[in-house]
Order: structure tokens, then C-alpha cells, then sequence
């Protein structure tokens, strides 16, 4: 099965799921806004937001282009997971959850890594390219912030300065309520997304 089928395919259940829900409870519960008029729901993902036309199912961007078909997919995953569960705030590593350690290698590589060799030699820039995405300061490691990847799935980011013992660390928590949202595999592309976003505001500051 090609991605792009099994795209299609996640994308038809997850409509399937969300046309059977009260459009204004899925707005309550995940803490986006519902046009009423328009039965589209807008849904702000890493700062920006995006229409989900329940009658047309389809997800937009706000210029009304159709989405791409995985991220598509990530916001209605995120529509059909919430419920009116409030956050723990208590945060667990990606390995704590169900197949965390399957998917480990993965994560580790598109968004650990990544995020090291971005910010390990420069920890104070990350709260500067995390600010635009609506992060908090955190009390964590040596440098940390809060990121609201959805309004009710936030990510803590986690930097530790290297020193002549050690090298720099970095580490990406989620709340422990995350997995009862999204699936694991959701939630790494979730760290890979927010780590792209991190990089690229991080460039944008260098260049003034």
C-alpha cells in the first residue's frame, strides 16, 4: 500500500469518526472554535490554524487550499482523540508510551537529534524560536519551554548546556494524557514537526 493510499484511507475512518460527533462538544473538548454558520471548526496547530469544513470534509489552510494529506490526517486524529479529559500536567518521555520504544529509533532521528545539533551548542536561542509558536518558560534542565503543538496537546522541550564531562542533551516530553489523544506514531511525528519549526525560526533569528 502506497502512503498516499494509506493516507486516504486514515483520512476517510477519521471523517467516518468525526461526522458521528457533536461539533460543538469536539470544539469544547479540544479547545478550538466552531463557526456555526459554516460548520467549520478552526484549529490552531503550532501557531497557525486551520478550517475543517465538516460539510465538505475537508481540512484547509486559511487561504482555503486543501491541506496536505499528513498533517491532514494529524488534525483529525487530534479532533476524534480529545475529549473532556483536562491535561495531567504531569510530564513522561516518548518511551513511556504504548510502542514508545518500537518507534524510539525513529523519534531519536527526526526530532532528538535534530533538535541537539540545532540548539545543544546554543541553548538560549531556543526560547527565542519557540516564542512565536506560544511557548512558556519551563523550570526544566538548563533551558526549557512549553509548546501548545494543539491547544490541548503541549509539547515541554528540554536542553542540558554540555560541559567538559558531558555533551549537550536534549530531551522532548508530552503530557501523560497525550497517547489518550493521539497514537504513538502521531505523537513522534508531532516532536518532528515542532523540532522543524524550532529550526527554522532559529535560522530566521540569524539572518535578523
Amino acid at each position: 500500500m502506497t502512503p498516499q493510499n494509506t493516507y486516504d484511507e486514515a483520512r476517510t475512518l477519521a471523517w467516518d469518526r468525526l461526522s458521528k460527533c457533536d461539533p460543538a462538544k469536539v470544539a469544547s473538548d479540544g479547545l478550538v472554535n466552531l463557526n456555526h454558520s459554516s460548520e467549520r471548526l478552526i484549529v490552531s496547530f503550532l501557531a497557525d490554524n486551520y478550517l475543517v469544513d465538516i460539510q465538505s470534509q475537508k481540512v484547509l489552510f486559511e487561504n482555503g487550499a486543501e491541506l496536505f494529506p499528513f498533517l491532514s490526517v494529524l488534525i483529525l486524529h487530534y479532533l476524534v482523540g480529545i475529549d473532556e479529559t483536562p491535561l495531567a500536567n504531569e510530564w513522561i518521555s516518548f518511551r513511556e508510551f504504548d510502542g514508545g520504544n518500537v518507534y524510539f529509533g525513529s523519534f531519536n532521528d527526526r526530532s532528538l537529534t535534530p533538535l541537539k545539533n540545532a540548539f545543544g551548542n546554543q541553548p538560549d536561542v531556543l526560547p527565542l524560536a519557540a516564542g512565536p509558536l506560544g511557548a512558556n518558560s519551563l523550570d526544566f534542565g538548563d533551558v526549557g519551554v512549553r509548546i501548545p503543538v494543539f491547544p490541548k496537546l503541549p509539547l515541554a522541550v528540554v536542553l542540558w548546556r554540555g560541559d567538559s564531562e558531558f555533551p549537550p542533551d536534549a530531551n522532548i516530553l508530552y503530557d501523560k494524557t497525550a497517547n489518550k489523544i493521539l497514537r504513538t506514531e502521531d505523537l513522534a511525528i508531532c516532536g518532528a514537526l515542532t523540532v522543524s519549526k524550532l529550526r527554522k525560526n532559529a535560522e530566521k533569528l540569524k539572518k535578523g
